[in-house]
């Protein structure tokens, strides 16, 4: 109670502070009136053209520059998690997806330069994003009716990792090195990019170890209440998570461009490696009995399973050709192909579960139009059509094997189309996805699983999405945006044929070869205004779901039913509502001084009653910043709020075996600070950082091992980088 009084004070000092200083601001409007400006303006690869066509309604979320080197972490879901309404799912330092607006997995589109990324994150938690994020020029998050341009799956919102150089130089070098004391993190980057009246080439790679991370000091003293022996006593004093290493990431790309009269030919290879552990996924402590004084303590140590760890390797291979003019009523026309071969290993040695081996090998295409103001319909209408479509085959083989081996193609068409009446902007898109799914039928089908060969035969879904957004200019501050979209997802392979042990959300899982597609409508309200110093940017969304796919219990006589010692969840459906809003204010104080204020909240429910699990925390956050031309940095509190809304069953007597737990409120306290200077002809930035100085002990709710994997504790960190 005290954490939220003081989270409040703190807000309501910010408020009153940005008030009384709105006179002092006033000497700064005209500079930070045409920082916004340039802040709407950005280059977004993701959205068409220039990138600017259809931002006016699209709530958009971008990192890069120095903002994107301060927040870049190990994972990519950690890298966003401070973003408004982005939250991460983590397992462990190396593991982590992006969970936004109270939905992951599946629903959330990762992309590489604008592809689909090919790797296994989406089928469970403990897989990393393979994308090359530690070599990235600018991440980008879109939500809202921009996504059908990339899928109608994305319910959740699309995610771009950029790697390619956003701007061309005739030479630079760069290179960087950084220290983290929470875990004896050390990485090392390094590239080049050069170009010349035709040609231009990049090369860029880094490699990031850690140790075990250290964990708060009050996690220690929530075991030692929970211990009763001395050796699970002295366990309990580790100052480090047990598995929690990164042994090694490194990630490498490189490149060359050719630039015709009119037209841009490139080739991009990019690979990636990491061998890392994957804390709180130990099975021997599971379920496990009492143990026999007479037993023999080898037979003990033979039956002992090692540590699980993952051996990842992922090679993409991707052609970009862009036309620009390529025949009347067309700005460009742009084509995208990409061949990704990834696979991991992972499990516990040779233990009893062994290693299990994923692989996806993936070809994608996707070719985009751009066509010229008014062409074909008339008027002042801008429009982007293309195709996009896909093959790949996924497969899991070993102890952990949950899915058939399965070959998926997928195609979809698109059109988005923007016209704009003085302070009236209005868009309209519509897309129709075509998937099937073709699955190898197992040799053997257990019982449990209520699946018989028949189930595995060929499934395929066709659906058609629809948006359509305003945005209106109230005055020369004040924008109101308005936008709904209803879009489809085709159930993934997963969800159809999962049968067995899923050890990393600790659960029996089975399929439902009876899904259908979900169907969403998502209206957004948004609110934004610019004034002088200061800003605001509201949005408040509602997104209605029919035959909503998720995993529950599966509960017989009020008692959760279980399989080899692990509660058994099946795939169902149901009709849901997720709902929430985010705010991010701010006002400059003075020419370097700025205070900025955010706060987020979702709520997922089942319509006939229930939550949705594992739904992100409230926050609330505050920030004070200063930038100048050598100096910036800045001191941010985030708050956490208790999450204790859990998922429930009407047919259960208790929810201690549904897999969730409620999850105590904390706060976040961070500082950072850094100083470039200019050489002749260099550029060199010094950078250092406090994460977590008030030692809490972070559980995100969104994670399935937050109770058993708490995230890092007290750090610092220091970092130097040079350009030449």
């Amino acid at each position: 109670m005290n954490t939220i009084k003081f989270q409040v004070a703190a807000l309501a000092v910010a408020v009153s502070t940005m008030a009384a200083v709105s006179a002092q601001a006033n000497d700064v409007a005209t500079d930070s009136a045409n920082q916004a400006i340039n802040l709407e303006t950005v280059t977004v690869t993701a959205l068409p053209g220039d990138g600017t066509a259809t931002q006016a309604q699209q709530p958009v979320t971008l990192l890069s520059g120095e903002d994107l080197e301060r927040e870049r972490r190990a994972s990519l879901g950690d890298t966003l998690s401070q973003q408004p309404g982005i939250q991460n799912s983590g397992f462990g330092a190396a593991v982590g997806r992006p969970v936004i607006r109270g939905m992951g997995g599946a629903r959330i589109k990762v992309l590489q330069d604008g592809l689909e990324a090919a790797d296994a994150s989406s089928v469970s938690p403990d897989h990393a994003v393979a994308v090359e994020s530690d070599t990235a020029q600018q991440i980008e998050v879109l939500r809202g009716p921009a996504t059908l341009l990339y899928g109608s799956g994305a319910l959740g919102g699309v995610v771009n990792v950029v790697s390619a150089p956003l701007e061309q130089n005739s030479d630079e070098t760069h290179v960087g090195l950084s220290y983290s004391t929470a875990d004896t993190g050390r990485q090392v980057t390094a590239g080049h990019q050069s170009r010349g009246d035709r040609w231009a080439w990049h090369i860029n790679g880094s490699e990031r170890r850690t140790e075990e991370y250290r964990i708060p000091s009050a996690v220690h003293d929530a075991e030692h209440d929970e211990e009763e022996t001395e050796e699970e006593h002295h366990e309990a004093e580790r100052d480090f998570l047990t598995n929690s290493d990164i042994e090694f990431q490194r990630q490498a790309s490189a490149g060359v461009t050719y630039f015709g009269d009119s037209s841009e030919t490139s080739v991009n290879v990019g690979y990636l490696a990491s061998k890392f552990g994957l804390p709180g996924h130990d099975h021997e402590d599971e379920h496990e009995e009492e143990a026999d004084p007479l037993a023999d303590p080898l037979a003990e140590e033979e039956h002992e399973e090692e540590a699980a760890r993952v051996d990842l390797e992922r090679t993409r291979i991707a052609l970009r050709h862009t036309a620009y003019d390529p025949f009347s009523g067309a700005e460009s026309w742009q084509t995208d192909i990409a061949y990704t071969d990834y696979q991991h290993e992972e499990g516990h040695g040779d233990g009893e579960h062994g290693l299990t081996r994923f692989s996806r090998e993936a070809l994608d295409l996707r070719s985009e139009l751009v066509l010229s103001t008014g062409a074909f319909i008339g008027g002042g209408t801008t429009q982007v059509a293309g195709i996009d479509a896909g093959t790949e085959t996924f497969s899991a083989l070993g102890g952990e094997a949950l899915m058939p081996t399965t070959d998926t193609t997928k195609a979809g068409i698109f059109w988005l189309g923007e016209n704009r009446f003085d302070d009236l902007t209005v868009n309209i898109g519509a897309r129709y996805d075509y998937l099937q799914h073709d699955p190898e039928t197992p040799d053997e089908i257990a019982a449990e699983c209520g699946l018989t060969a028949d189930d595995y035969k060929a499934r395929s879904s066709a659906d058609t999405s629809l948006s359509a957004g305003i945005a209106y200019a109230l005055t020369d501050s004040w924008k109101v945006t308005s936008s709904l979209t209803s879009a489809a997802r085709a159930p993934s392979a997963q969800e159809l044929f999962s049968c067995g042990p899923h050890e990393s959300t600790f659960s029996y899982e089975t399929g439902n070869a009876d899904l259908n597609s979900e169907r969403a409508l998502n209206a957004e309200l948004g609110a934004q205004f610019v004034s002088g110093s200061w800003r605001l940017n509201l949005s408040v969304f509602r997104n209605q779901i029919s035959d909503y796919i998720y995993s529950s219990a599966v509960v017989s006589g009020g008692v959760v039913t279980e399989v080899d010692g692990l509660p058994l969840y099946a795939y169902q459906q149901a009709d849901a509502t997720i709902q929430g809003a985010e705010l991010e204010a701010g006002v400059d104080l003075s020419s370097r001084w700025s205070l900025n204020l955010l706060a987020d909240t979702v709520r997922g429910e089942l319509d006939e009653g229930g939550y949705l699990p594992r739904m992100p925390a409230d926050r609330s956050g505050i920030e004070f910043a200063y930038s100048d031309y050598a100096w910036n940095g800045g001191v941010r509190l985030m708050h956490y709020f208790e999450q204790d809304r859990l998922a429930t069953y009407s047919d259960a007597t208790s929810t201690e075996d549904l897999n969730e737990t409620a999850t105590p409120g904390f706060n976040l306290l961070s500082v950072n600070a850094g100083y470039t200077w200019i050489a002749t002809s260099a550029e060199y930035r010094l950078s250092v950082e406090g994460t977590n100085l008030l030692d809490e002990v972070v559980r995100y709710h969104t994670s399935y091992v937050k109770d058993s994997v708490p995230a890092e504790g007290r750090g610092a960190a220091i970092s130097f980088a040079a350009r030449f």
